[in-house]
C-alpha cells in the first residue's frame, strides 16, 4: 500500500485526476509484484532490510555526497553515480563476495569513481 501511494503521489502528476480503476490496477499489480519478490527471497526479514539498505547505499551515497561536498557534478554524472554504485553493489553480491566485505563498500567506491 505503502508503495502505491508513493507512486501515485509523486510518479502520477499532482492535480490531475486519476481515475479509480488505474488506481485499482497500480495498487494490485505493485502488491503482487511485492508478494513475488517477498517470496522468491531466501533469508530473514533481517537479512533482506540490511541487503536492500547497503544496495540503496551504495546508489544513492556518492551522489549525495557529492552534493554535500559542494562538488557540481552534471545530471548524467550524478546519474552514473547512482548507476554505477547499485550496479557494482548488485554484482557483488551476485557474486558472493559480501561475506569477504558488505556490498556496500565497493558499491560507494565505484560510485564515486563514476562522479
Amino acid at each position: 500500500m505503502a508503495l502505491a501511494q508513493t507512486v501515485r503521489h509523486d510518479v502520477i502528476a499532482a492535480g490531475r485526476p486519476v481515475r479509480d480503476e488505474r488506481l485499482w490496477v497500480l495498487t494490485l499489480s505493485l502488491g503482487a509484484l511485492t508478494m513475488v519478490v517477498s517470496l522468491a527471497a531466501t533469508g530473514s526479514v533481517f537479512g533482506l532490510a540490511i541487503t536492500s539498505v547497503s544496495l540503496l547505499g551504495a546508489g544513492i551515497a556518492p551522489a549525495m555526497a557529492c552534493r554535500l561536498l559542494g562538488w557540481r557534478p552534471s545530471l548524467p554524472a550524478l546519474m552514473a553515480t547512482v548507476v554505477m554504485g547499485f550496479g557494482v553493489a548488485a554484482g557483488w553480491l551476485a557474486l558472493g563476495l559480501s561475506a569477504i566485505i558488505n556490498e556496500a563498500a565497493p558499491g560507494m567506491a565505484a560510485g564515486f569513481l563514476a562522479a
